[in-house]
């Protein structure tokens, strides 16, 4: 990776002060993600590193009755009472289970704590490639401040510390996209198969990117690294589908009464707009019509203002406002998804670097909440004066708990105007040629 390590021009107590902040941020990071005490019976890797045991023994991964049966031969209890078991349906892909299988030859607690290593690894490296994707400099103001907003991130907080493949998936999205910066498209085509094997839903609208930038060669990589994976995956099970009905039984175990029924979970825990539009419009038929339409209007107005415009930072906002629309408009955007904020993060920077202060202020306003725990903040002081009742009120889960939802649809806005402010002198300055 080729990076610039010269400081900008600034002065050595401003960087000994950006020094401080961006170590604060790295305590937070780590005493909020990889060294918090976690629940393995609640834990996403859990989920993952059972299935994967069981795919590695050529059983089912999916089956939670026989996978409850053998926990204690495959791991110690975590209390030494009582066996760790599937709290929940699994619905990961079948092409995450050859992807973990080296960890199951650990002890869980083992495992998990080399998982963390990896994550943490991945995440230090794609914010590395974000800023050289930026064009800054290592060392440089900007590039210290996008640094501390990602490592102070929440969605990577959580997702490290759950072990959900968010974390490792969009890690390895920002080096894909880096990769393919540099035209180096058969590792970014690989690394493009990983994330989608790890969490397909959360990754997929990145095709649309490489589409938009015309990167076919390393979406045919990546086709041909996932299939290669997936043919991996089934091979176990060799023509018996009973995985795959197993798999379908657990997705709608999860979404028809289960924890992620989106008639019965609080809004909190989830950003994509049909958690919070539920609360009020009890009609999934007419919030899939609105979300349809979102998205052809949406479409249309990328296809508008982006199109002909140039600026040095095109690609940065073309990712960030795909990111900030599929975390919007595509189903079950859990929150561990918002690791992709830090494209946004970025793009704010830069935008005030281009003379575009304001609309790089507003964007990292609106950025703050996704910083901070809010769902235990807002269930700490609803319990402490009383109001817990609340959570059980429509418009509190939809306008409250739903917050940061109605924030990505304002940085949604947010890039909107400035495509049309870049759209408008492009196209008067072109008049004036």
């Amino acid at each position: 990776m080729s990076l610039n390590l010269l400081p900008a021009k600034t002065s050595r107590l401003s960087f000994f002060v950006l020094l401080g902040f961006f170590c604060l941020s790295l305590v937070y990071f780590i005493s909020r993600g990889p060294l918090r005490p976690v629940d393995l019976n609640k834990c996403d890797f859990t989920l993952i590193y059972f299935g994967s045991s069981f795919w590695v023994k050529g059983l089912s991964p999916y089956n939670h009755n026989e996978i409850n049966k053998l926990c204690l031969k495959i791991d110690e209890p975590a209390d030494k009472s009582e066996p760790i078991t599937y709290v929940r349906p699994a619905v990961y892909p079948i092409t995450i289970f050859p992807i973990i299988a080296p960890l199951t030859f650990m002890k869980l607690p083992d495992a998990k704590f080399v998982w963390n290593i990896i994550n943490c690894l991945a995440f230090f490296g794609a914010f590395l490639a974000l800023i050289s994707y930026s064009k800054l400099k290592i060392l440089e103001k900007d590039a210290i401040l996008i640094c501390c907003l990602a490592l102070s991130l929440n969605p990577i907080h959580r997702a490290i510390n759950e072990g959900n493949p968010s974390a490792l998936a969009c890690s390895l999205m920002v080096i894909s996209l880096w990769a393919a910066d540099r035209d180096h498209a058969v590792l970014g085509g690989i690394l493009f198969a990983l994330t989608l094997c790890l969490k397909v839903h959360a990754t997929l609208i990145f095709l649309l990117y490489f589409i938009l930038t015309k990167k076919y060669k390393l979406l045919l990589v990546s086709i041909l690294s996932t299939t290669l994976i997936l043919l991996i995956a089934i091979i176990p099970s060799g023509l018996n589908l009973e995985w795959l009905y197993a798999w379908r039984s657990n997705v709608n175990a999860a979404f028809s009464g289960g924890i992620n029924d989106i008639h019965q979970v609080k809004a909190i825990g989830y950003l994509n707009l049909d958690y919070v539009a539920i609360k009020f419009i009890n009609n999934i038929s007419i919030i899939k019509i609105i979300v349809l339409f979102l998205f052809l209007g949406y479409t249309t107005l990328l296809y508008r203002y982006n199109k002909f415009v140039e600026y040095n930072y095109k690609n940065l906002m073309l990712l960030s406002y795909v990111v900030v629309v599929g975390l919007l408009l595509i189903p079950y955007q859990r929150f561990t998804n918002g690791v992709v904020l830090i494209f946004p993060i970025a793009l704010a920077f830069l935008w005030r670097r281009n003379h575009l202060i304001n609309y790089g202020n507003i964007m990292l306003i609106l950025l703050i909440p996704f910083l901070f725990p809010l769902s235990a903040i807002i269930d700490y002081f609803l319990k402490k004066y009383n109001y817990y009742w609340l959570i059980n009120s429509p418009w509190f889960n939809c306008i409250i708990y739903g917050n940061r939802t109605w924030l990505l649809l304002i940085m949604s806005m947010v890039m909107i105007r400035v495509m049309q402010v870049n759209y408008l002198k492009c196209h008067s300055s072109r008049i004036r040629g």
